[in-house]
């Protein structure tokens, strides 16, 4: 998988061809674009991870990543029908679980299971 999401609307899944030139030499290679549902979370959220697991940022900054990653549509929660709440309470195993992630101790995947959990449950309101 890409480690960046492709945008659909510019990317449409399908056959590509790739054709290099350089210095009078040529070469082309052909791949497809296909959606294999596996997740890949944009590397900066890593970064994120490891401030907010280290303290260095609190439990809303956080949140706010977290939020981006759903309103741009890299992680897919279902409708929740959440009320707005000013007040973010993360659970300390989520920390865990985030220190885990950000240090490639559990996939991209795994994570993103464990986020919806918090946001199904809405113990995260986002």
């Amino acid at each position: 998988p890409s480690p960046y999401p492709f945008e659909s609307i510019v990317y449409p899944q399908g056959k590509y061809t790739l054709t290099i030139e350089y210095s009078g030499s040529s070469d082309s290679a052909e791949f497809e674009l296909t959606d294999s549902g596996r997740i890949v979370i944009p590397f900066w959220i890593k970064e994120l991870a490891q401030d907010w697991t280290s303290g260095k940022i609190s439990n809303k900054e956080f949140a706010l990543g977290i939020e981006n990653l759903i309103d741009e549509k890299i992680i897919f929660i279902p409708d929740t029908n959440a009320e707005n709440e000013t007040l973010v309470k993360i659970p300390q195993w989520f920390k865990i679980t985030t220190s885990w992630w950000a240090n490639a101790m559990i996939p991209d995947s795994d994570y993103a299971k464990a986020l919806e959990f918090l946001i199904k449950q809405k113990i995260i309101v986002v």
